[in-house]
């Protein structure tokens, strides 16, 4: 099975739910992140409820999703570690939209809310062609997936949790975009992923491939 991720039109920039784009959804003293390399503040790409991944029903956290935009291809955000992204996790309950710092490229230019498509195809490149060819959409519609395996576009980097160092899940993997208002930089066609550590609450992490 393969849980696609379908664009489902504008949606509320403020709304604690798995979408991308608009403002993270954030605890009281949220510090928003920079980037380890350059200092800039990063660029808020979206969030995904862990409650929407198959297998983490009641699961009420989000992770919310960053990178550093400010110079693309300067800072290593195709590196899980290396401080040019991040993927802090919160709990839901007393969340507010966090405001962005003056400086820097720090939100996209508009928000798409999100569906799921439940596909009996295991392979998820072929899960989205399928969709495509099965519905008559565009295949960037096809806003990514959530849970299940990881599509690596070159090899396998999962990475293992700085904490524990057990190898993380992946939770999800995003799709540039549909169109320029709404993508993400990930190289030109690439694919985001975010992993999750099962046995250390915060720790997620978040990186590209093309």
């Amino acid at each position: 099975m393969t849980l696609l991720m379908i664009y489902a039109g504008d949606a509320d920039p403020r709304a604690e739910v798995t979408r991308t784009g608009g403002l993270p959804s954030a605890p009281a003293g949220f510090e928003w992140p920079r980037c380890a390399e350059c200092g800039g503040a990063l660029r808020f790409l979206g969030q995904v409820l862990l409650s929407d991944v198959p297998g983490r029903d009641g699961d009420d956290r989000l992770v919310l999703l960053f990178q550093c935009d400010n110079d693309p291809g300067a800072c290593e955000t195709w590196e899980a570690d290396s401080g040019s992204t991040a993927a802090p996790v919160v709990a839901r309950g007393g969340l507010s939209p966090a405001g962005p710092p003056a400086d820097g490229v720090t939100v996209l230019g508009a928000v798409s809310g999100v569906r799921f498509e439940v596909s009996d195809v295991e392979d998820y490149g072929e899960a989205r062609e399928e969709y495509g060819e099965r519905t008559g959409e565009p295949l960037r519609v096809v806003l990514g997936q959530l849970g299940g395996s990881a599509y690596w576009l070159q090899a396998d980097q999962t990475p293992g949790c700085p904490d524990c160092g057990k190898t993380m899940t992946s939770v999800a993997h995003l799709e540039e975009g549909r169109d320029g208002a709404t993508a993400a930089n990930f190289g030109g066609g690439g694919i985001g992923y975010a992993f999750l550590c099962d046995g250390c609450p915060a720790s997620a992490r978040f990186f590209w491939q093309v």
